[in-house]
């Protein structure tokens, strides 16, 4: 059934009424144990995540309340063929962080700054070479396959080239010899305005002795 039939109550601004005018409720799966009311749909045009956080969150209110549980859009997206993963990447890839960012700022970080090629159908994403991105690379893959694949209908595979860092030239340390510090100090001492008021009273007394 089309989204708004199912939930037919729910009234939304103009712009998610013409975003999930077109969406199909394929099934409602209320899980007791998370707490949570998965609404499974399918659409023939991307949404973006921050779009479907506005979704969730007036089916929340309107309709929701009541309940405990939290609601969840499942989305599963029919693209057109001209989709393929090269031109559907960098028009995705900001909703993608954007959604990562709920999970892991971290794994959201790495995609973020990634530089990102594709050969064929194998997204290479170029990442600094160190140990604490190695530890998130696999569970970044994992999420990324699944919101290209099992979302958007794509046969991606996600594969990391590792670069080692830029090393950062040391400063050569600067060294003064006794002289040149006794000098620098003492002509600090001279600038300072209390200094100078001090010598200025000083001068009568020192002419009386």
């Amino acid at each position: 059934m089309q989204f708004f039939e199912v939930f037919e109550g729910l009234s939304v601004g103009t712009e998610l009424q013409k975003l999930f005018g077109e969406a199909v409720v394929e099934r409602v799966v209320a899980s007791r144990s998370h707490r949570l009311i998965k609404i499974h749909i399918k659409h023939r045009r991307l949404l973006f995540y921050r779009d479907i956080r506005m979704m969730e969150y007036q089916l929340k209110k309107q309709l929701f309340l009541s309940t405990p549980d939290e609601v969840s859009l499942i989305p599963v997206f029919s693209l057109p063929e001209s989709y393929t993963p090269e031109k559907l990447f960098p028009v995705y890839l900001e909703s993608m962080v954007e959604e990562l960012k709920g999970e892991s700022v971290l794994e959201a970080s790495i995609l973020e700054h990634a530089k990102w090629r594709f050969e064929g159908n194998t997204l290479h994403l170029s990442c600094e070479d160190n140990f604490v991105i190695k530890q998130k690379t696999g569970e970044l893959r994992e999420r990324l396959q699944y919101m290209l694949n099992d979302r958007c209908g794509l046969l991606v595979s996600v594969v990391y080239d590792y670069y080692k860092p830029e090393k950062k030239e040391k400063e050569e340390p600067v060294f003064f010899s006794p002289r040149q510090v006794v000098a620098a100090a003492a002509k600090e001492s001279k600038s300072l305005p209390g200094k100078a008021e001090e010598r200025g009273a000083q001068a009568p007394g020192m002419q009386d002795r």
